[in-house]
């Protein structure tokens, strides 16, 4: 809920007892009494002519608080020594809010450079409930996969040395959406599409990306020397949904990554966790090459065009690959291993696949607990099969859906299910999900069924 209007010529401190209380229930921020709120109009009636004017009187912890309209008016200021048009330019811990959200209050247009620029601000700033647009100059995959941002690509939000959040936004036509340098920002609920880059990290900016919408753009994340949380997040429609570059950290959990044009995930020279997501209708999916550390877990694969993990790496590099559960990889394989690749490679389902787990040039996987069943082609190219022994079998998982439901829950009697392996081995669970019904029927379903048993979290 956004902030409603109320007048900055009442300080909070003179608001009664009862009107505090119906505050906090409605959600309305309560200020510390002294902080004032400057009101924005676009009309310039308000209590200061522009927004750059209400930023630049108010004081640490005051909020601007802007009406609905559009605000395209720029200033000139450098930034690293070049003149920029900036729309708006934040130097302390205020709150921007915008009164009636994204749908009604733009900031930005084409001829502006970076839209909201944010150098020094702490972690009680804010942007929040604003349209942010500069200019989009299109992009093509195959241009975009090894690209960085350039000086001149527009950007709507721009973060030097910064911790504020950036909550409920609607950035759509930028260069760059949000461009984070040294700033480890709270990035929340906000929908980014068409851009070159989604979200770029760099520079120690350990940010936080939760519950965003993000699609239609080059690279959806892009990180560079940094150690974000990638959580919750909606990812479709790019060239890759999330770009590890050399010397980042990065933990990419529970999110949902699809329709991606070329890899989902690429990873190189750095340390990634990647956890409890969902990818479908993706090419390739992950990619992980020249890695330090890298552990993929308890991710559901399904439905994609080509490998689903795709690892080049030395024998030193530590890749654990771990309770899995890969269904329906129509060319390629689901594990992918060349270059002296070593991963351990331990209780996972692969099933439904054109290939199991391919090792090629030097590649030397460890095998555990794992279920590889109906492979159309080899279930261990290249590798010395490892089926009957450390706990790998090849046998019908038994999944609470069936055909392409979906549902990768395991039935009670699955052989997947901890205590049921059929040699007696002590795996535990194999794959991503745990037992959740008794036995099940079989029965055909569609594979538009897939899709609507996930849904689709646009905005």
């Amino acid at each position: 809920m956004f902030a409603p209007r109320f007048s900055s010529r009442f300080a909070m401190a003179a608001w009664p007892p009862v009107a505090i209380l119906l505050a906090i229930v409605l959600g309305v921020p309560v200020s510390p009494a002294s902080a004032r709120t400057w009101y924005i109009l676009p009309d310039g009636t308000g209590d200061a002519p522009t927004i750059q004017a209400g930023v630049d009187s108010a004081a640490v912890n005051d909020i601007v608080l802007v009406a609905a309209g559009t605000y395209a008016n720029t200033s000139s200021i450098l930034i690293d020594g070049v003149p920029t048009d900036v729309v708006v330019s934040i130097s302390k811990d205020i709150r921007v809010i915008s009164e009636s959200g994204p749908e009604n209050t733009t900031l930005g247009s084409p001829a502006t450079d970076v839209v909201v620029y944010m150098k020094n601000v702490g972690t009680t700033g804010e942007i929040s409930g604003f349209r942010i647009r500069s200019d989009f100059g299109g992009y093509f995959c195959l241009d975009s996969a090894n690209r960085v941002a350039a000086p001149e690509d527009p950007i709507g939000i721009k973060c030097q040395s910064s911790s504020p959040r950036i909550r409920g936004n609607l950035l759509t036509e930028n260069g760059t959406a949000i461009e984070l340098n040294a700033s480890p920002a709270l990035i929340v609920e906000n929908t980014i599409s068409l851009a070159l880059f989604g979200v770029i990290c760099r520079d120690n900016s350990d940010a936080h990306v939760a519950d965003n919408v993000i699609y239609t753009c080059g690279a959806l994340v892009r990180i560079e020397g940094s150690a974000p949380q990638i959580v919750d997040n909606d990812l479709y429609d790019g060239c890759s949904a999330v770009r590890c570059e050399p010397g980042s950290f990065a933990t990419i959990s529970n999110n949902k990554i699809h329709d991606i044009d070329t890899v989902a995930i690429v990873c190189g020279a750095c340390e990634v966790t990647i956890e409890d997501n969902l990818f479908f209708d993706n090419d390739h999916v992950v990619r992980l090459s020249g890695m330090i550390r890298a552990a993929v877990r308890r991710n559901i694969f399904f439905n994609q065009g080509s490998n689903a993990l795709e690892l080049s790496d030395n024998q030193s590099a530590s890749i654990t690959i771990e309770s899995n559960t890969i269904d329906k990889t129509t060319f390629g394989y689901a594990i992918f291993c060349q270059a002296g690749s070593s991963p351990m490679i331990r209780a996972n389902i692969i099933v439904r696949s054109y290939g199991g787990v391919s090792c090629v040039l030097n590649s030397n996987p460890t095998f555990e607990c794992n279920d590889v069943y109906d492979i159309a082609a080899s279930p261990y190219a290249g590798c010395s099969d490892p089926t009957g022994m450390n706990g790998n079998i090849a046998v019908e998982p038994q999944f609470c859906g069936v055909g392409d439901s979906g549902n990768y829950y395991l039935q009670e009697d699955s052989p997947c299910a901890p205590g049921n392996h059929p040699d007696g081995n002590a795996c535990g669970q194999i794959g991503a999900r745990s037992t959740a019904c008794g036995t099940v029927p079989t029965k055909r379903v569609t594979w538009g069924s897939v899709k609507a048993t996930y849904g689709e979290k646009r905005r």
